[in-house]
């Protein structure tokens, strides 16, 4: 089911923003649902986008707001579809944070280590 509602600014969003629209807007999820994590931030002076339209949701420019939230896909047992993520200082899945992969079922953080050049190429590999 297409979800509508006002969506204010693309990965970071205005209050006034429909939380399910902007998911599908960030392509944390798809027109058919998923898990999610909100994460409130200070708010923003304005909230932009370089397209009218993301993913099927209309994205509009917003003006500031107190405060913003950030959505991330929740990387569950049950909802793994990548082998990358990034965790915040706080452990969440975030759009910044250290790198994590998946290695058996497992996750580890990419870190400068003993085998340099296995870990740059990691590293270069998941942000390409």
């Amino acid at each position: 089911m297409p979800q509508k509602g006002p969506v204010k600014g693309l990965l970071i969003h205005s209050l006034k923003s429909n939380i399910c629209a902007s998911a599908i807007a960030d392509r944390a999820i798809d027109h058919s649902g998923g898990i999610i994590n909100v994460t409130m931030t200070k708010g923003q002076e304005s909230y932009n986008t370089l397209f009218n339209k993301v993913n099927g949701i209309d994205v509009e420019i917003g003006d500031f707001d107190n405060v913003s939230f950030i959505i991330s896909k929740v990387d569950g047992p049950l909802f793994t579809t990548s082998k990358i993520r990034l965790i915040n200082d706080e452990g969440s899945i975030d759009s910044r944070g250290r790198l994590e992969i998946k290695i058996d079922r497992l996750w580890t953080t990419v870190k400068r280590g003993n085998n340099q050049t296995i870990n740059d190429n990691v590293a270069y590999n998941a942000c390409k």
